[in-house]
């Protein structure tokens, strides 16, 4: 059972769609009555204990200007939150652009960073491909699956066609 459904009544007739439904819904909902908005990828902390879940959710703005993240899936009736759903603090969602640019900060060496780079400016498949043989790159045949749907899980991946 996942997180939603295990904390909300009547999960099965309340909730229909992905969390991305709801928050364009909501956005399409605000923005016809003249509030500027738009959805926002991320990172949720309240869906399971020491696990950040993707996530979407809405950010709107009000008259004064300022702006408030809304999780438009989440119902405050009948979902245990620690927040108003029309007001996600700031702190309780990470957006991904923010997580994009605290990650790459000081997550990869001035090595592993050129890697990347290369790869980014590969003028050709050809060189792309040689660069993906590198074995920084390599994916593992076998990954952890953190989806608090089916909890944690190993997963192993098909082969794939040689570098």
């Amino acid at each position: 059972m996942n997180w939603l459904a295990s904390r909300c009544s009547s999960y099965d007739e309340q909730f229909v769609g992905t969390c991305r439904d709801y928050s364009l819904l909501l956005c399409s909902l605000l923005r016809a009555t003249g509030t500027p908005s738009r959805i926002r990828c991320g990172y949720a902390p309240y869906f399971a204990e020491g696990f950040q879940d993707d996530h979407w959710v809405t950010e709107y703005r009000l008259p004064d200007g300022t702006r408030r993240l809304a999780d438009a899936q989440v119902s405050a009736a009948v979902c245990e939150v620690p927040f108003d759903p029309m007001d996600v603090p700031r702190d309780g969602f990470l957006v991904a652009g923010q997580a994009w640019r605290a990650w790459g900060r000081d997550a990869l060496t001035e090595d592993e960073l050129a890697l990347v780079d290369a790869v980014a400016a590969a003028p050709a498949y050809e060189e792309a491909r040689r660069l993906y043989a590198d074995p920084r790159l390599v994916v593992s045949r076998e990954i952890l699956s953190l989806a608090p749907f089916h909890g944690l899980r190993t997963v192993t991946l098909a082969s794939s066609p040689p570098v």
